[in-house]
């Protein structure tokens, strides 16, 4: 389940953009844009992610993810909350 490293990206750039101001937020939802190429399953995405944000400032946080034709992945925003 390669979810489960591209899981590890998205959280870690999540909680930089969580705690990169002096009063830290809370990360509420997360955009991504994967290409079909990448072979990714949304609900495989979710469950990793939910599993690796258990205690941190992501936890429950939802990934919204859409898929596009061709190759790559990007986070296209993070929604915060103070």
């Amino acid at each position: 389940m390669h979810e489960i490293g591209i899981a590890k990206g998205i959280l870690k750039k999540a909680l930089e953009l969580a705690t990169s101001s002096k009063k830290s937020k809370k990360v509420i939802k997360i955009k991504v844009k994967a290409g079909i190429g990448e072979m990714i399953i949304g609900d495989s995405l979710q469950f990793a992610f939910s599993r690796l944000a258990k205690g941190t400032a992501a936890a429950g946080a939802e990934i919204e993810l859409e898929e596009f034709e061709g190759v790559g992945i990007s986070i296209e925003s993070v929604e915060l909350e103070e």
